[in-house]
């Protein structure tokens, strides 16, 4: 069976931006929308379909079917996987006679297996009530709030989301009215389909999300390339800043941090071609990551053996580090920047003027410049590591960290020319971007016994400073996957 992941251009699409509102306030929202007209109300049902092996979700597909008191409308979506706030995706509808899944000969090429449809079962169904308003000049703008239920086995949950949809193809008037509903109260980008949050409540509670795998297409151009892999970094933050809004886990605390780290190394990567907002978010992402990263430190001395006898101290310092973090993400500027950077990312002037042509080029060309100089940059810094000052070692991390990151964005433009190549290149660097942590992690708990106490204990920076050079020296071997030979 062949599955299509990418979506194409002749495919029935939707466009909109998705938030995500607290329960609690979704009445205050329908009171202040109420005043600028009546809405149009209505309830649904609407029951998921895949296969036991969920090869429909796998493939980035949903097939729903819902009643909204018409009848039974059946749908076939494209999954927007690395979408935040902005959903683009193919969809296709059909009337059907009841809850049982259908053929439908539009979409043979999405699923070439006929015998596919005989092994959909139900996996959960979801109840909205959904209030819809046309505003904004000439009620151009249709606004969608859902009070949504999943049932799931034997869970469920409650959600509320805000869907802006775009008729246009501009989205500059949606983030416009995104901004000012955060005035009425507080919003965030919305990183996950209703059918995600059925997924996910399938199974075990998560208590944090690594970064997913980034596919760009060859065919994209540099500016096309850009806000996907945007979205991407926002998506692995957005998932883990929702965890950490409802309680502190450890792991959504680092996750968060590599977000935006990603994400830095995003607008590093691509820095040359950007305007100058791209200097503001960079600052903006870094205080936050500075913030997250302070109870990151925390969380990793308490898990530490060195650190047994100031765990009182330190699980009081976490908690004040938890509270501090969740009221900065509680603020409005915090709030507001996921919006701006999306909205800024897909913007068609993101990039400077004199650089907007050279930006519709390729971006498997720009990509390969781009790794060779990561590259160069970390074996510049890597001469003579074992004798490097700790400094200078660290500078060493930043550098490997930036190639990592760079792979990881790449690496699906090269894949099929070179798929052992890239998995032995990543496994390498993977491999070493841990060795480097370690010692990372004995300078940071170094600092912070003297800071607790003013002891001096034995650093092992010699013994981890061996490793991690055996391991600079096994990836600045390894063969490179971007390039032809």
């Amino acid at each position: 069976m062949t599955m299509h992941r990418t979506a194409r251009a002749s495919w029935p699409r939707e466009l909109e931006i998705k938030l995500d509102l607290g329960i609690e306030d979704a009445g205050k929202l329908k009171k202040w929308l109420a005043l600028r007209g009546s809405p149009e109300c209505a309830r649904q049902h609407s029951v998921y379909f895949d296969t036991p092996d969920r090869r429909l979700f796998a493939s980035d597909l949903v097939l729903r079917i819902r009643s909204c008191g018409n009848g039974l409308v059946q749908t076939v979506k494209t999954l927007s996987p690395s979408a935040a706030g902005m959903f683009d995706r193919a969809e296709w509808e059909k009337r059907v006679a009841s809850l049982a899944p259908v053929a439908d000969d539009r979409i043979t090429e999405l699923i070439l297996d006929p015998r596919m449809v005989a092994e959909l079962a139900s996996v959960f169904d979801i109840e909205t009530a959904r209030s819809r308003w046309m505003v904004g000049e000439q009620k151009a703008l249709c606004l969608v709030v859902d009070e949504a239920l999943i049932r799931a086995d034997e869970r469920q949950s409650a959600f509320c989301e805000v869907e802006v949809e775009i008729a246009s193809g501009d989205a500059t008037a949606g983030f416009a009215l995104a901004r000012k509903l955060d005035r009425v109260v507080p919003i965030r980008i919305s990183v996950s389909s209703k059918a995600e949050r059925g997924f996910r409540l399938l199974e075990p509670l998560r208590r944090g999300y690594p970064a997913e795998s980034i596919a760009l297409s060859p065919a994209l151009t540099i500016r096309e390339a850009f806000p996907q892999l945007i979205a991407a970094c926002l998506r692995q933050y957005r998932l883990n800043e929702t965890v950490l809004l409802d309680r502190h886990e450890p792991e959504a605390v680092h996750q968060a941090r590599v977000a935006l780290r990603r994400l830095r190394s995003v607008l590093a990567l691509f820095g040359g071609m950007l305007d100058v907002r791209a200097d503001r978010f960079d600052e903006m992402v870094r205080d936050l990551a500075r913030e997250i990263g302070r109870l990151r430190d925390i969380d990793v001395a308490i898990g530490s053996s060195m650190f047994e006898r100031h765990r009182d101290i330190l699980g009081q310092r976490r908690t004040d580090a938890y509270a501090r973090l969740v009221g900065v993400l509680r603020a409005p500027a915090a709030r507001a920047l996921p919006l701006d950077l999306i909205e800024w990312a897909g913007s068609r002037r993101n990039m400077l003027e004199r650089l907007r042509t050279e930006s519709d080029g390729p971006i498997t060309g720009f990509a390969t410049e781009a790794l060779t100089r990561a590259r160069n940059r970390l074996a510049r810094r890597a001469r003579h590591f074992s004798k490097l000052a700790p400094a200078k070692r660290h500078r060493v991390r930043i550098a490997a960290k930036h190639l990592r990151y760079a792979s990881d964005s790449f690496a699906s433009l090269f894949e099929y020319d070179h798929p052992r190549r890239t998995e032995r290149f990543l496994r390498t660097l993977n491999r070493l971007q841990k060795e480097l942590g370690k010692l990372n992690d004995l300078a940071v708990a170094r600092a912070m016994l003297a800071e607790l106490d003013g002891s001096n204990v034995p650093s092992g920076n010699a013994r981890q400073a061996k490793r991690a050079g055996r391991r600079l020296q096994e990836l600045l071997e390894a063969r490179e996957f971007w390039t032809v030979a």
